[in-house]
């Protein structure tokens, strides 16, 4: 039968209702895709652009604003802690006491000191001083006894003005940090000076936190945070090196002046001085980067105002660079910078000068990269689309056409003859609409009447083979070892039933105890065989510990092997039982009832084969005592014959009348018993 689908004409091959499932998909999905879609990728590529560029300025300026806050407050809180240390009565009686010549403070002053470190890690030095400017109590004990009088913290203090410096190096340690002074006062009158220095390893840290903190973690860590000082100078930064101690853009001769006067880098001794006070150190200048003056004007404006803003600059490759980049022509990378001022808490003439300024600094190619990513994906969603929509429809004929196409193809190949292959349909069974419904309910069909082929194959081939046989012996172990091949046992017995006896007696036995010259036999009414005879019916017991049957019969063939699957058949010859087929496994469950009717069919074959056989042997038997008693009665007549034969013979005749002779020639020689 031919399967195949018609050969159409060439008119109705290309018109639509005779293309492929996949054809007719990919059209309909592209028009009804495609079209709305390329009128919605301009407007979507547009906001989504300006929307991201305005959220990530947006994101950046709040980021400064958030961290200036957290600098401003760690400001106050440590210039108010350290007010809080100054009033300690301990402190004042310390100081009010006549100075000696080498201070020792006392247990009190030195855990007042040491309480203000406890309070504030950050702080790393603590000292307090006379109204001379003489060190009093100190975190460094080898400076108690000096004047620091000249240091510009402690004279504002002695002169009655709290004081916060901007971030510098010290000049006597050369440590980055923060000085803090708050004059000592007792009834109104200044007794002393209390000071503290901020470790500048604290702004790193907070910098680091901030990063670790940011939720776009791509930006984060492209991002530089960097505090920049009245000047424009780089004090703090958040990655090592870069604008570290540089100036953002070129020192005006005052910002130069400054510099010079506040020495916020620290200094150097003359060159003909080892050691000198820091009075008398020249003060390190800052690298100057041209290249970067628009930044620097914008931060130095933004001090003076006091408030912040954003500036979009241009960060040449050689920060050294001459002069900076014109227009918008740009050798190295576009940045943004958002800077926002931390809060002054005091100044040392009273104003407002802001101590520092933080600065967050992004490239702009880190957002603009997902901008470009946005308009790419806008411009490409179209062909996205499209290969969509070919997808899909090329998806949806698979799902749809394919499994009834491997439907199709396999029954084809079973109409044919050729083996089902379930591998062909086996991704088809899987499915759970109506196509994988069909696909199992023919996949089980095939298998079933194939299986049921296979068995009655088996079947015939088995009954062909025993039928070729008229031996009981022969007949049963081909029996035996043919059921093995697909009912696998670990030991089989074969019995016929002695029917005056009522007994089952066992001729063949395999697996279990062999069967010796003294044939073993079972009453037919007891145990598992006795159930067969009783019923007619095969029996499946899946475990032999649970049938009563099995621990009321006698001992089998198998006993010593502890079976615990019985499988059992009788067999029957025109509804007449002759015997019982049986079978045993080791471990419980090894026959199911497929077994079962596989070994009833072959026993139904066996039962007459083996019938045939026995009565064959029986006649044998009769036979052969038969040809032993005529054996017996012709041995006897050929004796006879021979006698006679022997008898008629001449010369038995003349031995006999020879005979005669000599008998009546002895009677006339002897005398008369008258004589």
């Amino acid at each position: 039968m031919n399967t195949q689908n018609p050969a159409l004409p060439l008119q109705k091959k290309f018109s639509f209702r005779h293309w492929r499932i996949s054809n007719k998909l990919l059209v309909v999905l592209l028009l009804v895709s495609l079209v709305p879609l390329l009128a919605a990728i301009g407007i979507v590529v547009r906001t989504s652009t300006d929307a991201l560029t305005d959220e990530t300025q947006a994101n950046i300026s709040l980021l400064g604003h958030s961290v200036a806050l957290r600098f401003s407050n760690l400001l106050l809180d440590n210039h108010n802690l350290l007010q809080v240390a100054a009033n300690n009565p301990a402190i004042a009686a310390y100081l009010r006491a006549p100075t000696p010549a080498q201070p020792i403070p006392p247990e009190p002053v030195n855990a007042a000191l040491t309480n203000l470190q406890q309070t504030n890690p950050a702080i790393d030095v603590v000292g307090i001083y006379n109204p001379e400017g003489t060190v009093m109590a100190h975190t460094d004990r080898e400076l108690l006894g000096k004047n620091l009088s000249s240091r510009d913290f402690i004279g504002m203090a002695l002169r009655g003005q709290p004081f916060v410096s901007g971030i510098r190096r010290d000049l006597v340690n050369d440590r980055l940090g923060i000085n803090f002074s708050v004059p000592i006062r007792d009834k109104g009158a200044i007794i002393g000076a209390m000071a503290t220095h901020l470790d500048g390893k604290l702004f790193t840290d907070m910098f680091a936190q901030t990063l670790h903190a940011s939720s776009d973690r791509n930006a984060a860590r492209v991002m530089t945070l960097y505090l920049v000082d009245p000047n424009g100078i780089v004090m703090s930064q958040s990655r090592e090196g870069g604008l570290l101690y540089r100036s953002l853009g070129t020192l005006s001769p005052e910002a130069a002046r400054r510099v010079a006067e506040a020495k916020p880098l620290g200094g150097a001794c003359p060159e003909s001085q080892a050691q000198c006070p820091p009075k008398d150190r020249i003060a390190h200048q800052p690298e100057s980067l041209p290249a970067l003056q628009l930044l620097g004007d914008r931060v130095r404006a933004a001090f003076t105002a006091g408030r912040g803003g954003s500036v979009r600059f241009c960060r040449p490759a050689n920060l050294a660079a001459a002069a900076p980049p014109n227009g918008h022509e740009c050798d190295g990378a576009w940045h943004v910078a958002a800077y926002a001022p931390v809060s002054p808490v005091a100044s040392a003439d009273g104003g407002s000068t802001q101590p520092f300024m933080v600065v967050v600094d992004l490239p702009e190619q880190a957002f603009l990269d997902a901008v470009d990513q946005q308009r790419l994906f806008g411009f490409g969603i179209a062909a996205f689309m499209a290969l969509l929509a070919i997808a899909i429809s090329l998806l949806l004929a698979r799902v749809i056409a394919k499994p009834i196409n491997r439907l199709a193809t396999t029954a084809g190949e079973i109409e044919q003859d050729k083996p089902f292959r379930q591998q062909m349909v086996a991704e088809v069974t899987t499915l759970g609409d109506e196509i994988g419904h069909l696909a199992r309910i023919f996949s089980k069909m095939v298998l079933a009447l194939q299986a049921r082929m296979a068995e009655l194959r088996t079947i015939y081939q088995i009954g062909r083979s025993i039928s070729s046989s008229i031996d009981l012996d022969e007949t049963l172990n081909y029996v035996a070892h043919s059921i093995r091949e697909v009912v696998p046992y670990d030991a089989i017995e074969l019995s016929l039933l002695d029917e005056p006896r009522r007994r089952m007696v066992v001729h063949l036995a395999l697996g279990g105890d062999p069967v010796g010259n003294i044939q073993r036999s079972y009453a037919g009414d007891q145990g598992l065989v006795g159930r067969l005879l009783a019923s007619g019916e095969g029996i499946l017991v899946s475990d032999l510990d649970t049938a009563p049957e099995a621990r009321n019969q006698p001992a089998r063939t198998w006993t010593a092997l502890a079976p615990r699957s019985y499988l059992g058949v009788p067999l029957q010859v025109k509804g007449k039982t002759i015997g019982a087929l049986e079978l045993v496994g080791k471990q419980p469950n090894e026959f199911d009832p497929d077994k079962l009717r596989l070994l009833e069919s072959i026993a139904m074959q066996a039962a007459i084969v083996i019938q045939n056989a026995h009565e064959v042997r029986t006649r044998e038997n009769q036979l052969k005592q038969k040809i032993q008693e005529l054996n017996i009665e012709i041995d006897e007549i050929k004796r006879a014959k021979q006698v006679g034969e022997i008898v008629e013979s001449d010369y038995f005749k003349r031995l006999r009348a020879r005979a005669g002779q000599l008998r009546a020639g002895r009677s006339k020689q002897e005398p008369s018993s008258d004589a």
